[in-house]
């Protein structure tokens, strides 16, 4: 009869022999916060303004917009890392796609739980621990948010505080949809973060190498950066998860690695994305993904919706996909019907049945 601590001793010692030259395994995580950020030109821009309001107290807000992939919270929470260490204060970092309610919200500020609280009575608290500079508040995801929350939270953040505010969105439309009063008191620096280059691509993968492996090959890290430059945008969560997996299977750095390692770190990216998806863009992706054309997929995608009390206009679909495109799950392609012009919606996941997997677990 074999022995359970035997066998697992005999399996640590294969996978430690397998991935020998990776010294941590945390520098490759989808959610890591890294070492050393490299430091592109909007993130110079950003500390440019929180250098100004370190001077005057002055508080401003920046809108921080790009695809995923492009570093935008890498690099707004290494500045504000930087500000705080140099003039104090408190950093706030509110993650809108986890904290859906203003309760939650209240819960990341103060670290208590706001039962019986009124949503006014939730802000004022919020916003006593930030009145004073210097203060940095950070809205990740801030496309999340429901509008109406967002619209509360910045208004009093903006009028009720010395805080520097810095939200963080993939919604290129995001501004536009805050109320006139927000908008107004708002007026934040809008910085757009492009798609990385495949020479800031390597500098990226040469930076997580030396912090988390014991030995790479140089060309494999330039093939590996041209290849996602070329195929997936930029993308550096892609390329980051490619060099894991090229690591962690030790079969050398050749090119068949590297190319299967970029197709796996794409299958990672892909259940992360749709797994962080609300019912309704999990349902309106599904209906991409089942139906055999964007009209079928209103019809389809609109009958469900509304199985769990949810409407679903035209306009809120088409903004639905929008957002997916974004995301990098479908691509809307322009198509002329009769006379007139619509949008076809087609799916680019590699593996479809993760979207109905992650619907059934949303719906539990």
């Amino acid at each position: 009869m074999e022995d359970p601590e035997k066998l697992l001793e005999k399996s640590l010692g294969k996978i430690k022999q397998e991935t020998g030259i990776i010294k941590d395994f945390s520098v490759f995580e989808l959610d890591a916060k890294p070492r050393r950020v490299f430091v592109r030109e909007e993130m110079k821009q950003i500390i440019n303004y929180l250098a100004y309001y370190l001077i005057s107290k002055v508080p401003e807000s920046v809108l921080v917009l790009g695809f995923r992939g492009t570093g935008k919270t890498a690099s707004v929470l290494a500045s504000v890392d930087a500000a705080r260490n140099k003039g104090g204060g408190m950093v706030f970092y509110v993650n809108m796609r986890e904290a859906r309610t203003m309760n939650e919200v209240y819960g990341v500020f103060t670290g208590k739980k706001g039962r019986g609280l009124s949503s006014s009575e939730l802000l004022t608290e919020i916003t006593k621990l930030c009145a004073s500079p210097p203060s940095f508040v950070v809205l990740d995801e801030a496309d999340f948010a429901f509008p109406k929350m967002l619209d509360d939270l910045l208004y009093s953040l903006t009028r009720r505080t010395k805080a520097f505010v810095i939200m963080v969105s993939q919604d290129l439309h995001l501004f536009e949809k805050l109320s006139d009063s927000v908008r107004s008191s708002l007026q934040p620096h809008v910085l757009f973060f492009r798609e990385y280059t495949q020479e800031e691509l390597y500098e990226i993968l040469k930076l997580r190498a030396e912090d988390g492996l014991t030995e790479w090959d140089d060309t494999a890290l330039r093939l590996l950066s041209a290849l996602v430059t070329k195929d997936y945008r930029g993308d550096a969560r892609v390329a980051i998860r490619a060099l894991y997996y090229a690591a962690k299977w030790g079969k050398g750095w050749g090119s068949d690695v590297v190319e299967s390692a970029v197709k796996e770190a794409v299958k990672d990216i892909e259940r992360d994305t749709v797994n962080r998806l609300s019912v309704r863009d999990l349902i309106t992706l599904l209906s991409v993904v089942e139906a055999e054309d964007t009209a079928s997929a209103y019809s389809k995608a609109s009958e469900m919706l509304s199985k769990i009390g949810f409407s679903n206009s035209k306009p809120t679909f088409f903004r639905t996909l929008s957002y997916l495109q974004s995301l990098g799950l479908i691509v809307l392609v322009k198509k002329k019907v009769n006379k007139t012009y619509t949008f076809e919606a087609k799916s680019l996941l590699s593996d479809p049945s993760i979207v109905r997997e992650a619907l059934e677990r949303a719906l539990v």
